[in-house]
């Protein structure tokens, strides 16, 4: 039911973390290249393995939030309620999409910028645990908060 998909998730989303910790960031170059495309980044393996792992994540994150007012409704919640844990959901996605493509694009370095993945990754396993262990509305809502922040970064 609900509450497998839900485990089933945050497993997904775990395997986010040591996959962010296998990146070896490129250096910063001094001189910008012309090249518009250049394919040699297709070529890494570690490069097509986190491409699997995303596609994978979006292909079975989407439906969750799709699916979010029936698991509230399904735990109780009234209409309402599950309209309000969407809405906490969204604008925490919103909120951490802007902070992370102005704030994290402009003031971190290339070289630690996937720790953006891997934070966000984190926040991702914590909000769907918070979901499956919350038994009042405002656990929900919180839980929707941090899972929110996890899919802002993904934006």
């Amino acid at each position: 039911g609900l509450h497998g998909a839900t485990l089933l998730l945050g497993g997904i989303m775990l395997q986010r973390i040591p996959m962010a910790m296998m990146f070896w960031c490129p250096e910063e170059r001094v001189a910008p290249q012309k090249v518009a495309f250049s394919s040699t980044l297709l070529k890494n393996p570690v490069f097509l393995l986190f491409c699997l792992a995303s596609i994978v994540h979006k292909f079975f994150t989407d439906p969750f939030i799709a699916h979010l007012a029936n698991y509230a409704v399904s735990k109780g919640r009234t209409l309402e309620e599950a309209s309000v844990i969407l809405t906490a959901f969204y604008g925490s996605c919103c909120a951490t999409g802007l902070f992370v493509s102005v704030g994290a694009n402009t003031c971190v370095p290339a070289k630690h910028r996937v720790l953006t993945f891997l934070v966000a990754a984190l926040f991702g396993v914590t909000g769907a645990i918070l979901l499956l262990n919350s038994d009042s509305f405002e656990g929900d809502i919180v839980a929707s908060i941090v899972g929110g922040i996890d899919f802002g970064e993904l934006l």
